[in-house]
């Protein structure tokens, strides 16, 4: 899934309207998340796991305001295709409804997206590359799909206007993102 608006090429010479993004963390705590989009990548290795494939997807998370309102921010997450890792990669799917427990599946990242889930959140703070503290949003764990998390969805509460949304990164470090 792309944003034509977001990934438009820019000339040297191109007029900008944007200002800078507000980035919002997610605070500690369970909340509904849609797959929004999905990129194959390559980890090189590390001194913790070897280089491999990983699957880079992006989640948008609702966060309900006090008054009813929405926010959403925007938080990536890393799936490294390594045995150890495949506890987490069928968190994953679970999550989405598309895995069910004792059942082999076939990953299907690009499937994933569209699909709506629930997970726990936690900040994490860490030092950046010039020594900033810098914040973002981990998942700690992912839920089994309910359908309780969505029985009282409304599909306007995460429409297509993104005038609301925020970006929250998962730095990529030389450390596990968990």
């Amino acid at each position: 899934m792309t944003d034509n608006v977001t990934n438009r090429t820019l000339n040297w010479d191109s007029t900008i309207t944007e200002d800078s993004k507000e980035f919002l963390v997610v605070p500690e705590g369970d909340f509904a998340f849609q797959v929004t989009n999905f990129e194959r990548a390559r980890y090189e290795g590390g001194s913790k796991m070897p280089a491999c494939n990983k699957a880079v997807i992006t989640l948008r998370v609702r966060l309900k305001q006090a008054d009813g309102t929405y926010k959403y921010a925007t938080v990536m997450t890393n799936f490294f295709l390594l045995g150890s890792m495949e506890w987490k990669i069928a968190q994953f799917f679970l999550a989405l409804g598309m895995k069910k427990r004792g059942e082999p599946l076939k990953m299907d990242f690009p499937g994933a997206v569209g699909k709506k889930g629930y997970a726990h959140f936690k900040p994490r703070t860490f030092k950046n590359n010039d020594g900033e503290d810098m914040t973002v949003s981990d998942i700690q764990r992912f839920y089994d799909y309910d359908e309780k998390h969505f029985a009282d969805d409304d599909p306007d509460t995460w429409g297509a206007d993104t005038s609301g949304f925020v970006d929250v990164t998962e730095t990529e470090t030389d450390t596990l993102p968990f």
